[in-house]
């Protein structure tokens, strides 16, 4: 995960001197959204605009047009959004990293598919 900020934020640190912090997120419960939150709260900001959108594409065009900042996939920013006028901030493993666990049952029959596919991460 990393922090997407518009292009003129040169790094976090600019970014947490901002007088009045604008997130750009995902509705409640969203993983993101409290990694963010819990990030700005690591840092004592507990006062700052919010505006939630419901699609990566809208978090991505708020921020692009200097808007406020979110919290997104790597992955997906720079698979589908590198040519766009955002930029992207490595966070402290703490924040940026994400832990994911597939949970099947071990006695069902799995399919070739879903062997292949956890033999990616083994």
């Amino acid at each position: 995960m990393v922090a997407v900020t518009p292009i003129f934020v040169k790094n976090l640190e600019d970014l947490l001197e901002q007088p009045l912090m604008k997130a750009i997120v995902f509705d409640q419960g969203c993983f993101f959204r409290a990694r963010l939150e819990a990030w700005l709260i690591s840092h004592n900001i507990m006062n700052y605009h919010k505006t939630v959108i419901n699609s990566i594409e809208g978090v991505v065009n708020f921020i692009e047009s200097g808007i406020g900042f979110s919290f997104l996939p790597e992955e997906i920013v720079s698979t589908f959004y590198s040519g766009r006028k955002i930029k992207t901030h490595a966070l402290p493993k703490e924040i940026g990293a994400v832990k994911n666990a597939l949970i099947y049952r071990k006695e069902s029959v799995s399919s070739p598919v879903l062997k292949a596919f956890i033999s990616l991460f083994t």
